[in-house]
């Protein structure tokens, strides 16, 4: 099984969060999905069908209850008791001068779009100027395969893969960049954890080659556990559940046809 094998309910869920994606960035990017969310009528030329779609109204209903609910949680910024040690460190979770709160944030949104989303608790490399440990976000579409088994009656994860796209310098120009996508393996191997990350082979198609494995450690005793925490609307655990405003979306959706079909009428 290739490195990016997608795990069945990640494959099944993939249309109700693209849905739900593109119904929260908006008009722009419901159109640009053409037939995907507004069929032809049936004759209709790619002229007609353009003309079409640009009189369809798309109303913002989802991204503004999202930023409503979002807005209503967070009016108050959350109470979180650390040791003092570790103040400092929530004016900054993600080593990129994220907040503790913006975070929060950040995750609360993503479960309302997605009903998903996935946080790695990591250490940057050993060049970074800082070490200490970060919060690495990971989306609901990023989280493509895991296995969980129960341990002593708790559900503990056995591996998780987590698709990413980092920026690297073409060979022939240092200072033109390309996305490139890997694949981020977290597994536990013989009571310890271990990260090992796959790209592309540039000599085998279609083959996915080793960057190599890295065993993280807490004052040099690798952890017995992967570090990684599912958020849902309703539990932390590794289960999908139904986005929370899926049921709005379509509706959001059947107004945007309604809108097309009762334009089209008054033009003609």
């Amino acid at each position: 099984m290739p490195i990016n094998s997608s795990h069945p309910q990640h494959a099944a869920h993939l249309p109700q969060w693209q849905r739900c994606r593109d119904a929260v960035a908006g008009s722009d990017a419901i159109k640009l999905r053409g037939v995907a969310y507004l069929p032809k009528l049936s004759g209709q030329s790619d002229e007609e069908y353009t003309a079409y779609k640009l009189r369809a109204l798309w109303y913002g209903a989802s991204a503004r209850t999202v930023q409503g609910l979002t807005g209503a949680v967070m009016r108050k910024d959350p109470t979180v008791e650390v040791p003092k040690a570790l103040e400092e460190h929530l004016k900054d979770v993600t080593l990129s001068g994220i907040s503790f709160t913006a975070f929060a944030k950040k995750v609360l949104e993503e479960v309302l779009i997605t009903g998903r989303f996935g946080v790695l608790v990591d250490m940057p490399a050993v060049t970074h100027a800082v070490q200490r440990p970060y919060y690495a976000a990971y989306t609901a579409e990023s989280i493509v395969n895991w296995k969980a088994e129960m341990t002593n009656g708790v559900s503990m994860l056995v591996w998780v893969v987590l698709c990413e796209q980092v920026w690297v310098a073409k060979p022939d120009d240092p200072y033109q960049l390309e996305a490139v996508e890997q694949y981020r393996v977290l597994r536990m191997v013989e009571g310890h954890y271990e990260v090992e990350t796959y790209r592309k082979s540039k000599v085998r198609e279609g083959a996915w080659e080793s960057q190599g494995v890295v065993i993280p450690t807490f004052r040099g005793t690798p952890l017995t556990f992967i570090p990684f925490c599912f958020f849902g609307p309703n539990e932390i655990t590794p289960e999908i559940a139904k986005p929370p405003i899926l049921d709005l979306v379509d509706v959001n959706l059947d107004h945007y046809r309604l809108s097309a079909d009762r334009k089209h009428g008054l033009h003609f």
